[in-house]
């Protein structure tokens, strides 16, 4: 266990870590070892769902589970950094445990809630409103190609071969976003689409996991260390030259 020095973690506490990439690509890995490392110093954004408990979920931990009239009330309230609708039940994340707490906040979102949530900063700023003195650091998270994403997909053994091929259309989905409307990671604006992309490779040999460059990385930009330009600069390209059909 490691603790990170104040002067370092203060300036971060308003800059949520948000984190995106398709499902199986090893974010839940990424965040779980982090938080080995630094169990005092971040912790994981709870939503709040109008959906009802599965079986083993608990209230706080897994989600905050709300009725429907009472999630639309913190909507008008301006309760939210975002939400969003999926199959009839709502979702959203809270933006005051962000603000008000002592650790660093990690958010796990697909790139339509990464969307989401530059918007309303947008709002808000353009609002002049500073009780939202956020400026989150938006981190993709990216497989090495579709074949690799459909073995670890396989491995997991509690998908079937119609939900693999949903997951990978997703994934999709998910890269053309980090892609940029330039194909090297730009936005409309000509600004990052996110701040820094991980390939998280395959662990070849007796490597430790928390010895890969992937979580290096991630460590690195969760704790505040700056990643090298060269490093950035090579994922990006490795990002362009991503196939998509790989993931059809």
């Amino acid at each position: 266990m490691s603790r990170i020095p104040a002067d370092l973690f203060l300036p971060l506490l308003t800059r949520p870590l948000v984190i995106s990439g398709p499902s199986g690509v090893g974010k839940s890995t990424l965040k779980d070892t982090l938080l080995k490392e630094f169990p005092f110093n971040f912790y994981f954004s709870v939503s709040h769902t109008t959906r009802g408990p599965r079986p083993g979920e608990k209230h706080g931990t897994h989600y905050n589970f709300v009725t429907r009239a009472n999630f639309e009330d913190d909507i008008k309230a301006g309760m939210f950094l975002e939400f969003a609708e999926f199959s009839g039940n709502l979702y959203g994340t809270p933006v005051q445990p962000i603000l008000q707490n002592e650790q660093r906040c990690m958010l796990d979102i697909e790139s339509q809630g990464v969307q989401r949530v530059k918007e309303r900063i947008r709002e808000m700023v353009k609002a002049s409103d500073s009780s939202w003195n956020l400026n989150p650091i938006y981190v993709f998270i990216c497989p090495p190609d579709g074949i690799s994403l459909r073995e670890r997909l396989t491995r997991r053994g509690t998908e079937t071969e119609e939900v693999i091929k949903k997951r990978l259309k997703t994934a999709r989905t998910e890269i053309l976003y980090a892609k940029g409307v330039d194909g090297q990671g730009k936005d409309a604006d000509g600004k990052d689409v996110y701040d820094l992309i991980i390939f998280n490779d395959k662990v070849e040999g007796d490597v430790k996991f928390e010895d890969t460059p992937a979580y290096q990385q991630f460590r690195d930009v969760a704790i505040g260390k700056e990643v090298s330009a060269e490093v950035k600069e090579a994922a990006r390209k490795r990002l362009a030259e991503l196939r998509l059909e790989d993931f059809d």
